[in-house]
């Protein structure tokens, strides 16, 4: 495969796998994962969700070759236009084309003005959380080439945070940047973001993002206590202080433990580490700025029953509130846009 011929977003790695002839598009590189420091990290290291292979191609169709172990949906659009929908069956390679359509270069100005991307850009998206395999791409002779800068959105979001954030594209931070007119570098760990400094490290020496955001807390108010949690806290922001770079800590999102039901032990930890969090933009540079979690899931019923994960709906009206909140701070990024 030509690795040469297309780009990739929201991919840390592509990662050869034994048995495979192919990639695997993984949101971490495979070096990052024995630094995990919870159960699971590992594998949502390698879940696929929000990954992009994009392409521009030298000819007017282009067929993916996928697979996936699980059932996973895939994406397909035309720069900012979605094309179709695809659900990859566990264990079958696939092989959807995209037809390029011509007439999406020949949109009036008025439309123009809202595009994120150029309609020459063909963009492979997963949608859902699962492992996709990435075995080839056909463009029948004719050759593609990577999309230019100018052809792309030029204002990238890092988000990292728990499985409320590693939602689908739908989820809560897409909706913030559908409003801001940015893309997100969608690094949500289900289960599983343990707030690890070697973490930290990658996604500010090896990642191109303009401002981020860090949802911190949530999955390890089990089994983490205040003193480790400001530890690796601290840690964390020594490396995203030395970016320069706008950074916004977000308390825990309204959940059972704001109630306090639950184990009253989670219930302690969760409420230190919002003061932990509070202090430490405190004790930071201008650049890290907080956003309180409780008001941007700001109604209880945009949750579901178990009282921690957002309805659809939630997250929604989440995006919303949460983009209100970010524009003020990134005026010199956003412009008018």
């Amino acid at each position: 495969m030509d690795t040469t011929s297309f780009s990739t977003f929201n991919v840390g790695e592509m990662t050869p796998v034994d048995g495979i002839q192919g990639f695997r598009l993984s949101r971490y590189p495979s070096r990052l994962e024995t630094e995990f420091l919870t159960p699971g990290g590992k594998v949502n290291a390698r879940k696929a969700v929000g990954c992009e292979i994009r392409l521009v191609p030298n000819t007017d169709r282009v067929r993916f070759r996928l697979s996936s172990p699980e059932t996973v949906t895939v994406q397909f659009y035309q720069g900012d236009f979605w094309v179709q929908s695809v659900q990859l069956r566990p264990g079958q390679v696939q092989e959807p084309e995209v037809c390029v359509k011509p007439e999406l270069f020949d949109l009036p100005e008025a439309a123009k003005s809202d595009l994120l991307f150029h309609p020459a850009v063909i963009r492979m998206r997963v949608e859902s959380a699962g492992i996709v395999y990435l075995h080839g791409l056909d463009t029948y002779g004719f050759g593609s080439r990577p999309p230019m800068a100018e052809e792309l959105p030029a204002i990238r979001w890092l988000a990292w945070g728990s499985s409320i954030t590693q939602c689908d594209t739908y989820g809560y931070v897409h909706q913030a940047a559908h409003r801001l007119r940015v893309e997100v570098l969608n690094k949500g760990m289900s289960g599983s973001c343990g707030v690890e400094p070697a973490t930290a490290q990658y996604h500010c020496e090896c990642e191109d993002w303009e401002f981020a955001t860090l949802e911190w807390g949530v999955n390890i108010r089990g089994s983490v206590e205040p003193e480790e949690f400001k530890q690796r806290v601290d840690g964390c922001l020594e490396h995203f202080i030395a970016t320069g770079k706008p950074v916004f800590l977000i308390t825990p999102f309204s959940n059972d433990a704001h109630l306090g039901l639950g184990d009253p032990e989670t219930v302690r930890r969760q409420s230190a580490f919002g003061e932990i969090l509070r202090e430490a933009v405190e004790a930071s540079p201008e650049q890290i700025r907080l956003i309180e979690g409780e008001g941007i899931l700001a109604r209880w019923n945009w949750l579901a029953g178990d009282l921690v994960h957002p309805t659809h709906e939630g997250h929604n009206m989440m995006g919303e509130k949460l983009a209100l909140q970010l524009r003020p701070h990134l005026t010199d990024l956003l412009g008018d846009s």
